[in-house]
């Protein structure tokens, strides 16, 4: 015989199971929504308001020079595998030390070179020290075998800006976006480039990139520095250890392996494949003589290292030396973002008199899904400082920072033309003084100007993408920038 009355009252039982589901549902969207706009906002706070932008405190005419010649020498470095190149053979003349910085730092037939070329280093005596950014430690370096076996190697330490975690999303949004290279007191590079295969090797993975540096040679390295006119190369080492004694970096958390694990081994024996086919550099000072160039003087810009807010100082320094122009400002940046302010800053720059270009990226040719998008709807406001834009619209994307000025003042570093490079993240950049050097960088730009396309009424990104780009893609485009203006700062 039938149990009625559980059979009646099994439906109200699946009934309050179900409401009480809803709820746990709707508990753990609300906490998810409420950590979503702690976690923005805890983002966001420490950089806002942004900082004004002021007068640069250096004299323009200082960066020129008295008319001798540098105690540095400079060369552009253009492409991808002659960076890689000139830096295995700088490690193969390190006597004492190599020190790196670098934003990206990525497993690769590139970065195994480099790593069985610091390790032979280590092995003979050079101290190795490294420091990367935080986020991209979190993202692709932590728990791979190939970083746990660089840390492991003795003489070689890593350290790591700003590692970001969920619970203190404050913590997440300043990056460390230096790139340069030193060794022992010799040379460095410095520029734009990460360090991985898109960067330093020619490929067509589609992480293939096209990015700038200058090689520094210092010609009086090993002797006492000149007091009045002492070598870029020491003011890059102090920073260098001013970071890396710095309370913003931490040691790499996987750096607990031994070189005797067997995984570590395995790794080791690996990178052995490469050792035959590294570069030397049997005469240093015979090889850099000959790579580079005189030049009349070369001087290092840093920005505040800090995790918070910073102030625009690069920004500040670069917009009175372009407003000193008294011909002629070339901007190169991969991305154009500007603030209030850096409007303003332009227009100053243009109202010195000299012709000002601005040669970026169209937004179809892009290696950053999201800065491009801000540009689609700012373009008229850069343009209306009267600055003139070229978009880049070759087959690559080109990563590179530049600024010439004149005929004799060439800028290269890490540093865009945007919000994040100008207030949150760390930036360095070389000024170098000298013709032969400019003639040189310029050369090496004009294949982009000659893929590039002047934009000026009927030619405007918005006209552009009607004819280059289909319906939907067009509708995409403007959605996602109309939302990227919500934090376009941080982008």
């Amino acid at each position: 015989m039938e149990n009625t009355e559980n059979r009646g009252t099994l439906p109200g039982k699946q009934k309050k199971k179900k409401s009480v589901a809803r709820r746990i549902v709707g508990i753990a969207l609300l906490l998810l929504l409420l950590y979503l706009v702690y976690f923005i906002v805890g983002m966001a706070a420490p950089f806002l308001p942004l900082a004004k932008t002021a007068p640069g405190t250096r004299d323009p005419a200082s960066y020129r020079g008295d008319g001798t010649p540098w105690v540095e020498r400079a060369s552009v470095i253009e492409e991808n595998e002659d960076a890689l190149d000139w830096r295995l053979k700088l490690i193969d003349a390190a006597t004492d030390s190599v020190s790196f910085v670098t934003y990206q730092f990525r497993e690769g037939e590139s970065t195994t070179r480099l790593a069985e070329a610091l390790k032979e280093a280590a092995e003979r005596g050079v101290k190795v020290r490294i420091i990367v950014d935080g986020f991209n430690d979190v993202l692709r370096m932590e728990g791979k075998t190939f970083f746990r076996a660089v840390s492991a190697v003795p003489g070689i330490e890593m350290k790591i800006y700003n590692r970001p975690s969920l619970l203190t999303p404050w913590n997440c949004n300043a990056r460390l976006h230096d790139k340069y290279f030193i060794v022992d007191d010799l040379a460095y590079v410095i520029g734009g480039r990460n360090t991985h295969d898109g960067f330093l090797m020619e490929n067509d993975t589609g992480l293939r990139n096209y990015d700038r540096e200058a090689l520094i040679y210092n010609a009086a390295h090993g002797t006492t520095p000149d007091p009045d006119k002492p070598a870029s190369i020491y003011g890059l080492i102090d920073y260098f250890n001013e970071m890396w004694e710095s309370e913003n970096v931490s040691d790499f958390r996987d750096g607990d392996a031994k070189p005797t694990d067997r995984k570590i081994q395995k790794e080791y024996d690996r990178w052995a494949a490469f050792s035959d086919g590294l570069p030397t550099l049997a005469d240093p000072d015979a090889a850099l003589t000959g790579a580079t160039l005189s030049v009349d003087r070369v001087t290092i810009l840093t920005g505040e290292t800090g995790t918070k807010g910073k102030k625009p100082l690069i920004w500040n320094e670069l917009v009175s030396l372009c407003a000193s122009a008294s011909e002629r400002v070339v901007i190169q940046t991969p991305y154009i973002l500007c603030s209030d302010d850096m409007y303003r800053d332009l227009e100053t720059v243009v109202a010195s008199g000299a012709s000002v270009r601005m040669l970026t990226n169209s937004i179809l040719n892009t290696d950053n899904r999201f800065a491009p998008l801000d540009y689609l709807y700012h373009q008229d406001e850069i343009l209306d400082t009267g600055v003139s834009i070229l978009e880049f619209d070759g087959d690559y994307s080109t990563h590179a920072k530049t600024v010439l000025i004149d005929d004799d003042l060439v800028v290269i570093g890490s540093f865009n033309v945007d919000l994040r490079s100008t207030y949150m993240n760390t930036e360095i950049v070389a000024v170098i003084a000298g013709e032969e050097f400019q003639d040189q960088t310029e050369e090496c730009m004009r294949p982009v100007f000659a893929g590039s396309v002047e934009i000026g009424e009927g030619n405007t990104v918005g006209e552009r993408l009607k004819e280059d780009a289909g319906f939907f893609k067009r509708v995409g485009l403007y959605f996602f920038g109309a939302i990227v203006q919500l934090f376009r700062f941080e982008l």
